[in-house]
């Protein structure tokens, strides 16, 4: 079993329109497309950043 782990920088003026697009688009693609199984998505900030 091959596991990856993807990390994004979110910037808080377009947090809404990224986690949006994530979920409507670039989830939906990896599972059909390339038969990902996303096991956890998970946002954490430290200060003024996101991930």
């Amino acid at each position: 079993m091959i596991q990856q782990l993807r990390i994004y920088e979110i910037f808080e003026k377009n947090k809404a329109a990224f986690h949006a697009r994530f979920r409507d688009h670039a989830a939906r693609i990896m599972r059909t497309r390339y038969g990902f199984q996303i096991v956890a998505m998970w946002e954490t900030k430290s200060g003024d950043r996101s991930w």
